[in-house]
Parts: C-alpha cells; sequence; structure tokens
C-alpha cells in the first residue's frame, strides 16, 4: 500500500505499529495531503496542554463552489518541555509568521477543558493565558467529551469525496507530526492473546495528544 510504501522505501515515519491504527485506512497520502493554501478568514487554534508535549494545530473550515465545507489542517507546533505560558508566546509569534495577513481578532482558540483545571502554579492554562501579554479567549466544551464520537467524525472526513471532486480533510505536507499521527502513529493497544480486546485508541502521551 502507498503509505507503507512512504514509510519503508523513503522513511517517512516517526512511530512503529503497536497495534491497530486508528485512521489507516481511511487516511490515504496520496489522497489528504496537499500544500493547502490559506484564505482571508478566520483560523481556529486547537490546543492540547502539558509540559513535556504539548501540541497546537491551525485549521481553516472552508466551503468550496458545491458550497460544501472541507476541514483543512493548516499547521502543526509540537515542541518539547515547554509550559504554557512560552508555548503561548511562541504561538502567537508563529502565527504572525506564518499568516501575516491575518489579524489577532482572526484567530479563535479551543483547547480541552482540562485546561482550566488549577495547577501547581495556580489557576489552569486557558484562564492564565487570558490575562496580559497573551489575551488568548480559549473556548472548551464545557461537558467531558468522548473520544469515539471524534474519532468517528474525523474518518468520515476522511472517507467523503466532495461533488467539487477533493477530498473533505486536507492535511498541510508540512506537518509531518500530524501525518505521522494519521498514518498509525495514533492507534489502538496492541492485541494480547487471552486478553479482552480494547477498543479506545492508546494514549502513548504524543501522538494522542497531536489527535486530540
Amino acid at each position: 500500500p502507498t503509505n507503507e510504501w512512504h514509510r519503508i522505501i523513503e522513511g517517512h515515519y516517526g512511530f512503529a505499529y503497536e497495534g491497530k491504527p486508528v485512521y489507516t485506512p481511511p487516511f490515504n497520502r496520496d489522497k489528504h495531503v496537499a500544500a493547502v493554501p490559506t484564505y482571508p478568514f478566520t483560523i481556529a487554534r486547537g490546543w492540547d496542554f502539558g509540559f513535556h508535549n504539548p501540541v497546537v494545530t491551525w485549521h481553516q473550515m472552508v466551503r468550496c463552489k458545491k458550497k460544501v465545507p472541507h476541514w483543512h489542517v493548516l499547521r502543526e507546533f509540537v515542541p518539547a518541555d515547554l509550559e504554557a505560558e512560552a508555548l503561548a508566546t511562541e504561538v502567537l509569534r508563529l502565527s504572525k509568521e506564518w499568516f501575516p495577513a491575518h489579524k489577532p481578532q482572526q484567530f479563535m482558540d479551543a483547547g480541552d477543558r482540562a485546561g482550566k483545571q488549577p495547577t501547581d502554579h495556580g489557576p489552569g492554562p486557558i484562564h492564565r493565558l487570558a490575562a496580559a501579554p497573551w489575551h488568548l479567549r480559549i473556548q472548551y466544551h464545557a461537558d467531558q467529551m468522548k473520544v469515539e464520537p471524534g474519532v468517528a467524525m474525523i474518518r468520515q472526513a476522511l472517507k467523503d469525496t466532495c461533488p467539487c471532486g477533493l477530498p473533505r480533510m486536507l492535511i498541510h505536507r508540512d506537518c509531518h507530526v500530524t501525518l505521522d499521527t494519521f498514518a498509525g502513529g495514533y492507534h489502538y493497544p496492541k492485541e494480547v492473546p487471552g486478553k479482552p480486546l480494547v477498543d479506545k485508541p492508546y494514549k502513548d502521551g504524543y501522538y494522542d495528544n497531536v489527535a486530540d
């Protein structure tokens, strides 16, 4: 398969298969990877906090000529060992660098509700980053969200081809960690003979953060 060819022949991998991939199939590099353009309207930033492997990704939802919404993943930032304040400072800098035509009010932010929980530093990062100099309003769902509905939604987006002829979901080719996540870095636990099969994705503290 094409994904295996990229991984084995070209060495495009950042993970080892331990269990069944969550998104492959339907994810296919030939179909879902492109030099995704940026349009002059709102960019959404998705935040997953955590000191060791925080993640921020940039997205746009666009309507094609057929008036069908498409999901574009534009950029990623996957650092290591970075506090929330330093993370936010770098994200704001990268946003200006990567999207110089966009004004600050053209970005919207969302994150896991765990980001509002108090930490050893006091209030959670969502509350701390609302203050100066960041002034970020990071939205979150008030209720605990289950993983399965989100996985099903993304699978459907990957499966769909629009009447315009393009996939409903595209990922920028520069988002290397995100691509590895879709190609199998985000996976189910390895099957162990004699033990019940676990049907929830494995939390490795890295690819599952990107997937979240």
